[in-house]
């Protein structure tokens, strides 16, 4: 979280936020949070995170680590170390040509350098009891008694509100504990196709791309397609052009006339060889 952000809960709720294990990616955010320590005349209790393999962020080499760490021990009024966050997310999904067991077992063997590098070089910060988490809902079964690891706290969040995405939820013996239901805030029947305004999609197939929507031009239109003008290499590129081209087709001199699934209207025509829409149509927003 932003540093800032920290500062506005600690400020509406200071008593529960003052609890909380903030989670620090970059040594840039740690002088963040250490400016704000310093000024609400608190010690905050801050975790590392650490890159093992996912590449979505925190300290990514040991240096980096001691750098976050060294701040840590300068600071230990204001700073306390609690652990490390290691999420190794992307295991189950190795492209063809990696395996996953071999890059868990890398994710392990990462995770130790981290923990061995830091408490070689900051004693001090590594004795009392630290929390060491990682793992996730698709990777958390991989955590079994036999497994050597330095990790001692498991993390599963999605499985909690997606347990449609992990079919082996099931096989690994867990069961339902908790039905959640949430009313419909807003419901929009027929969906309107971005681009095109007036063109609508069937409730069945409202992601649908504009490419695939219930556009229909009229036969005179249609019959222009083959004389359509190519317009400039900018104006062709834009996605607001492209979507504009597929419903209305020009021809170079007078206008074509397209109709939306709707029925209602547009048309469009061609000025120095670029399209543009004639006076009352409608660009597709």
């Amino acid at each position: 979280m932003p540093a800032p952000g920290a500062r506005r809960l600690l400020k509406a709720r200071p008593l529960p936020a003052r609890g909380v294990k903030w989670l620090i990616d970059t040594k840039e955010r740690l002088l963040e949070y250490l400016d704000l320590a310093t000024s609400i005349h608190h010690r905050l209790s801050v975790a590392i995170e650490i890159d093992v393999g996912l590449h979505r962020g925190g300290a990514r080499t040991t240096t980096e680590l001691l750098e976050m760490l060294a701040v840590i021990a300068d600071n230990p009024s204001r700073l306390r170390f609690v652990g490390f966050m290691g999420y190794e997310g992307h295991v189950p999904f190795a492209p063809p040509g990696f395996d996953s067991d071999a890059e868990f077992a890398a994710v392990q063997a990462r995770y130790a350098d981290f923990v061995q590098a830091g408490s070689q070089a900051y004693p001090a910060l590594f004795e009392g009891p630290l929390v060491l988490n990682s793992g996730g809902s698709a990777t958390h079964y991989r955590y079994g008694e036999d497994l050597s690891t330095v990790v001692n706290d498991i993390a599963l969040g999605s499985a909690f509100l997606l347990p449609g995405r992990f079919a082996d939820l099931g096989a690994l013996g867990f069961v339902p504990a908790l039905f959640a239901a949430s009313p419909v805030l807003k419901k929009v029947d027929p969906a309107e196709v971005p681009f095109a305004p007036g063109s609508t999609c069937p409730p069945s197939r409202r992601t649908t791309p504009l490419s695939k929507s219930r556009i229909s031009c009229s036969r005179a239109a249609s019959r222009a397609t083959s004389s359509t003008p190519r317009a400039s290499s900018r104006a062709r590129s834009s996605p607001a052009a492209r979507a504009w081209r597929t419903c209305c087709p020009i021809r170079r001199s007078g206008t074509a006339r397209a109709t939306w699934a709707s029925g209602s209207e547009t048309s469009c025509s061609t000025t120095r060889g670029r399209e543009t829409p004639s006076s009352g149509s409608r660009r597709p927003r």
